[in-house]
C-alpha cells in the first residue's frame, strides 16, 4: 500500500485536472473536431464524457483509494492471476507515454524557435534532428518531475503550472475574438448536424478522444485516487475534472478555428494544424510572434502535465516491487527513450518508417484511439464484475448501473468498430485487425509479464512481517523485534505490534529505537508480505538487518483507534438489523468515523433510532473476542451484509474473527476493545446522501 498522499484536496485536484489537460484536448480535440464536422462532433463528445468518462473517472479513483496501491498491486488484491492483466494496462499507457513524449518534444521546439527568433516550418523542424534532441529533453524533465515525489513534484508542478496553464487559455481565446474568423469558428463549433449521429464512426471518435483526453482508462486516476484523503467526494472530483477537462478543450477550438477561418486554412486538416498551418498562421498575423509564444507555451505545458501522469503510474507500479522512487523513475525514463527512439526518428532525416508510414503514425492510430478503449474493458471486467468492491460500488453510487450495463456495452462496440474498420484507421494499410489487437494488447501484456519476473531482484527477499498483535493481542504497545530490512525512509521487523493501515484503519504511530539510532514512525504499511515502518527521519545510524530494535506504540491514539473500530463494528450491526442495510464501506479516524450503507435512506427519526441502539449495547457492557476460524465457516454462520469476504483475497484462510458476544461476528484484522463498555457513548453527529440508495453517517465517541 502506498504511503504517499496529496497535501491537500486542492492539490488533488490540480493534479488530476493537469493530467486530464494536455495535448488531448488542444492539439488532438480541435484535430478531431475538424475532421468530423464540428457541431456534428460535439453533441457526441459531450454524451460520451458523461456516460463514459465520469462513471470511470469515479470507478478508477474509487479503486484506488480503496484500495491503496498502484495499478498491478490492485489487480493483485482481486487475484494473483489478474496480475498480468494490471501490467497489460501499465504497457498501454507507457506506449501512449513513448510517442506523446515525442510531441512533446515537437511543442518544446516551437516554443523554443518562437522564442528566440521568427519560428520555423515543420519541415524545417524535421529536416534536421531537433526532434529527437526535444523528445530526449521532453523525457528527462518528465523523468525529473516525477522522481521528486508525489507532494514535492507531482503536485508542486500542477500548483504552478495549471494556473499558468488556464491564463494562457484565457488570453488567447480573449485575441482570438478579434480575429475576422471568430463568427464562422463559433458556428463551425456549435451548430449541430443531427443527420451524422447514426454514423457509428462519429461516436467511435468522441469515445476515443474522451480517453484520450480525460486520461481514463489508463490507470492514471487510480493511481492518484491512491493518494488521495478519504474525505474527498470522488464523484464531485470527477464532475470537476470532466467539466475543466472539455471547457479546456472547447476553449481551446475557439483559440484555433478561428485562426483557421480568419486565413483561409482548412479545418479538416487534422493533427497537421498545429504543426504546420497555424505556424504560418502565426509568421503573418498581427501580433503572431506573442501569440506563438503563448500557444506553444501553453501547449507544452499542458503535454509536460500529462506526460508526469503517465509515467506516474509505471513509477508506481515499479516501486511496489521494491524499486526506490528514483530508481524506479530513472529506469521508466530509460526505457521510454527506447520505446520512444522509433517514433521520433521517424520524423527526423532517418525517416523511419514501416510500408511507408512513419513510425509514430502507426503508434497514434492504434495506441492512440485503441488501447485506452481496451483497457477501460479491463478495469471494468476485473473491479465491477469479477472484485465487486462495496466500497467502490458505494462511490459509484447512481452510476453503478451506467458501468455495469452501459459502459462495457459502449466500449466493447468501440473496440468492435475499430477491428471492423468503421472508424476507417489509416492503419488497416499496414496491419489486419487481428494482428492490431495483438501488436496493442497481447505483446505488451508478455512483455511486462517478463519484466515483472525479473523485478524481485531489485531487492533482497524478506521474509514475511508477523503480524503480533494478531489474533488477539491488540492492547500491546511495547515489544522488541528484529530488523530484516531499512533504508532511510523504512524499516522492516520481522514482526510488528504496529498496526498497518487497512480496513478503514489508520495506521498506529510511535517510535522505534535501536543500539545507535532512533526514529518516529509515522506511517505503516504492508507491501507483499513485509511491513513497513516509515520513518519522519533516522536519528543516528540506519539499522543493519538483525538488529534488535524496540517498538513503541503511541498508546493513547491506539486506545482511541481501537475504541472507534469497534464502535464502528457496533453501528454497523444495528443498522443491518433494524434497517436491512449493510456496509458499503467505513473509515476511522481518531476523532470521528464515517459509514456507508447501502441500500439506505434515513430520516432524522431513524438516525435517533440507529444512535439509542448502539448506546445500549454499549451499556450492556458485552465482552469483544478475536479469534482465528476457518473461512469457510465464517461465509457459512455469518450474516451476508458483516462477511465483506470480497475484500479479503481468497488465500486468506483461516479468517481473524471479532466477536461481540450474542450480538456480531465479523471478519476484520482490525484492532478493538475487549468490552463493549470501554467504548464509551456514540454520538452520531451527521447523515449525508452518496448517491442513490446509499447513505453515510458520522459519528463521534464521548470520553
Amino acid at each position: 500500500m502506498t504511503a504517499e498522499r496529496w497535501s491537500s484536496r486542492v492539490g488533488f485536484l490540480l493534479a488530476a485536472v493537469g493530467a486530464a489537460v494536455g495535448l488531448g484536448n488542444i492539439w488532438r480535440f480541435s484535430a478531431v473536431v475538424g475532421q468530423n464536422g464540428g457541431g456534428a462532433y460535439l453533441l457526441p463528445y459531450l454524451v460520451a464524457a458523461v456516460v463514459c468518462a465520469v462513471p470511470l473517472l469515479v470507478l478508477e479513483l474509487a479503486v484506488g483509494r480503496t484500495l491503496r496501491t498502484d495499478v498491478v498491486s490492485a489487480f493483485r488484491t482481486v487475484g494473483d492471476r489478474y496480475a498480468v492483466v494490471g501490467w497489460a494496462v501499465v504497457a498501454g499507457v507507457l506506449l501512449i507515454l513513448s510517442y506523446y513524449l515525442v510531441l512533446t518534444g515537437w511543442v518544446l521546439g516551437f516554443l523554443v524557435s518562437w522564442s528566440v527568433g521568427s519560428g520555423t516550418t515543420f519541415a524545417a523542424f524535421t529536416a534536421g534532428w531537433r526532434p529527437v534532441g526535444f523528445f530526449v529533453v521532453a523525457t528527462a524533465l518528465t523523468g525529473g518531475v516525477v522522481s521528486l515525489g508525489v507532494r514535492d513534484g507531482i503536485e508542486r508542478l500542477a500548483t504552478y503550472l495549471l494556473p499558468t496553464v488556464f491564463v494562457l487559455l484565457a488570453a488567447l481565446a480573449a485575441y482570438a475574438t478579434t480575429l475576422p474568423g471568430w463568427g464562422r469558428a463559433v458556428a463551425f463549433l456549435f451548430t449541430p448536424d443531427f443527420s451524422v449521429l447514426s454514423d457509428p464512426g462519429l461516436w467511435s471518435a468522441a469515445v476515443g478522444q474522451v480517453f484520450f483526453s480525460l486520461s481514463v482508462g489508463q490507470g492514471i486516476m487510480l493511481t492518484y485516487g491512491s493518494y488521495v484523503d478519504d474525505d474527498t467526494d470522488l464523484t464531485r472530483s470527477a464532475f470537476a475534472i470532466t467539466v475543466v477537462d472539455v471547457g479546456a478543450a472547447i476553449t481551446a477550438g475557439l483559440v484555433i478555428f478561428p485562426v483557421v477561418f480568419s486565413f483561409g486554412l482548412r479545418p479538416t486538416l487534422g493533427t497537421e494544424l498545429a504543426f504546420t498551418t497555424l505556424p504560418t498562421a502565426f509568421a503573418t498575423m498581427p501580433f503572431g510572434r506573442p501569440v506563438a509564444v503563448a500557444f506553444f507555451g501553453l501547449l507544452a505545458l499542458a503535454a509536460l502535465s500529462s506526460a508526469v501522469a503517465m509515467l506516474e503510474v509505471g513509477v508506481a507500479a515499479l516501486t511496489a516491487t521494491g524499486y526506490g522512487r528514483r530508481r524506479a523513475t530513472w529506469l521508466l525514463t530509460g526505457v521510454m527513450l527506447l520505446a520512444g527512439a522509433p517514433s521520433a526518428l521517424s520524423y527526423s532525416p532517418a525517416n523511419l518508417a514501416l510500408a511507408g508510414v512513419p513510425v509514430l503514425d502507426i503508434v497514434d492510430a492504434t495506441v492512440g484511439t485503441f488501447a485506452l478503449p481496451v483497457s477501460a474493458i479491463l478495469i471494468v471486467a476485473v473491479f465491477v464484475f469479477v472484485a465487486d468492491l462495496d466500497a467502490v460500488r458505494a462511490e459509484l453510487g447512481a452510476f453503478v448501473a451506467l458501468v455495469r450495463y452501459v459502459v462495457p456495452v459502449v466500449l466493447v462496440a468501440v473496440v468492435v468498430a475499430k477491428v471492423a474498420g468503421v472508424a476507417r484507421p489509416a492503419w488497416r494499410l499496414l496491419l489486419d485487425e487481428i494482428g492490431t489487437l495483438a501488436t496493442v494488447v497481447l505483446v505488451p501484456a508478455v512483455a511486462l509479464t517478463a519484466v515483472q519476473r525479473l523485478l524481485p531482484s531489485a531487492r533482497q527477499p524478506v521474509a514475511m512481517t508477523d503480524l503480533r498483535y494478531l489474533p488477539d493481542a491488540d492492547d500491546v504497545t511495547e515489544f522488541e523485534a528484529a530488523v530484516t530490512e531499512a533504508t532511510e525512509e523504512y524499516v522492516v521487523l520481522d514482526g510488528t505490534y504496529f498496526y498497518p493501515e487497512g480496513g478503514g484503519q489508520p495506521a498506529d504511530r510511535g517510535r522505534l529505537s535501536w543500539d545507535g539510532g532512533e526514529a518516529t514512525v509515522r506511517d505503516v504499511r504492508k507491501n507483499h508480505g513485509d511491513v513497513r515502518h516509515y520513518v519522519e527521519s533516522i536519528e543516528g545510524t540506519v539499522p543493519a538487518a538483525g538488529t534488535t530494535v524496540t517498538g513503541e506504540i503511541d498508546a493513547d491514539r491506539r486506545e482511541q483507534l481501537r475504541r472507534m473500530h469497534t464502535a464502528q463494528h457496533v453501528v454497523s450491526r444495528v443498522v443491518l438489523d433494524e434497517f436491512d442495510a449493510a456496509t458499503a464501506g467505513n473509515q476511522i479516524h481518531v476523532d470521528r468515523s464515517r459509514i456507508d450503507f447501502e441500500p439506505a435512506d434515513f430520516d432524522a427519526e431513524d438516525v435517533a433510532t440507529i444512535e439509542r441502539a448502539a448506546n445500549r449495547v454499549v451499556d450492556a457492557d458485552l465482552p469483544v473476542s478475536k479469534a482465528e476460524r476457518p473461512r469457510a465457516d465464517v461465509e457459512a454462520e455469518t450474516p451476508e451484509g458483516r462477511t465483506q469476504l470480497d475484500l479479503i483475497p481468497d488465500h486468506v484462510d483461516p479468517l481473524r474473527v471479532v466477536e461481540i458476544a450474542e450480538f456480531d461476528t465479523c471478519p476484520c484484522g482490525g484492532t478493538h476493545v475487549d468490552r463493549t463498555d470501554e467504548i464509551g457513548a456514540i454520538r452520531v453527529t451527521d447523515r449525508t446522501s452518496k448517491g442513490a440508495d446509499v447513505e453515510r453517517i458520522e459519528f463521534e465517541l464521548d470520553g
